[in-house]
């Protein structure tokens, strides 16, 4: 009792790190909107489980990466307590209307991002662990979606979706060979499957590549940016031509990053959420 009593405390004093704001939407079973089956919502997360759960270990942690597909909750979250870093995707956000199979991905790799997503990191005691959203979102496309489709036939995908021109020009000027110029174009396509899903929530303008959020903060934000942000994040991290298995830094943010000193503004972190 006495170890299930601290595990609970520990839990309750971790803080939270989620896709979107906490909520109060609700989408049931029955419900299904996104014509996600309960076997691909669950494929998705045991392929990224497997993928970084040694890499976990590695740093002392164990990953508890779990699909809730009964949940109503239209959200995913990440948490440590102890050396349990857990990861909970809510069915509810699998079900949404706007959700596909590779925004799945982007939101699970988000999820991990706040685990492995590196500086800048938060400097509150109990969230140290916690990679900001922002960087959760650029790592989620700069590494982790990259890891996760670069085997595929992604030459073959990208021909069925509706890549915008701009994706296609920008990627192909980045990327020399055909395959990573079409891995490019799926990760922005994710990207903007999951700004959309974000701008429905947030009742904002459907965010597009060619219209790239004008803000400049002047301090770094550790909150969930707009939709159109968010997709700037994406878009950038996609255009970024660093290998996704060079690792990145909890103290330095340019290392394993495009940055705007190395490599200039194409793939660097948008800013309006990043001050270098």
């Amino acid at each position: 009792m006495l170890k299930i009593f601290i595990l609970a405390l520990l839990f309750s004093l971790s803080a939270f790190a989620n896709f979107l704001p906490e909520n109060n939407l609700q989408i049931a079973e029955e419900n299904n909107l996104s014509q996600m089956s309960k076997a691909e919502f669950n494929t998705i997360i045991k392929k990224l489980k497997s993928s970084y759960k040694g890499e976990a270990l590695k740093r002392g942690g164990i990953l508890s990466l779990k699909g809730a597909w009964k949940s109503k909750q239209v959200n995913a979250f990440a948490l440590r307590a102890g050396p349990l870093w857990k990861i909970t995707i809510h069915g509810g956000l699998a079900r949404h209307p706007l959700m596909t199979r590779d925004g799945l991905a982007l939101v699970i790799c988000h999820e991990l991002g706040h685990h492995f997503g590196g500086a800048p990191k938060s400097t509150v005691p109990l969230k140290k662990w916690n990679s900001y959203e922002g960087q959760a979102d650029y790592w989620a496309a700069l590494k982790c979606l990259k890891r996760l489709f670069q085997d595929d036939d992604n030459t073959t995908i990208v021909q069925g979706l509706s890549v915008p021109e701009l994706a296609k020009t920008s990627c192909q000027k980045e990327f020399n060979s055909s395959k990573d110029q079409a891995l490019c174009m799926r990760v922005v396509m994710a990207g903007l499957d999951m700004s959309k899903l974000v701008a429905d929530y947030r009742r904002e303008a459907i965010p597009m590549v060619e219209t790239p959020d004008p803000k400049i903060v002047q301090t770094t934000s550790f909150q969930h940016a707009n939709a159109q942000c968010r997709l700037d994040t994406y878009f950038q991290a996609a255009l970024c031509s660093l290998d996704p298995k060079e690792n990145v830094s909890d103290e330095d943010p340019i290392v394993g990053v495009c940055s705007r000193v190395m490599q200039g503004e194409v793939g660097s972190r948008p800013l309006c959420w990043y001050a270098p």
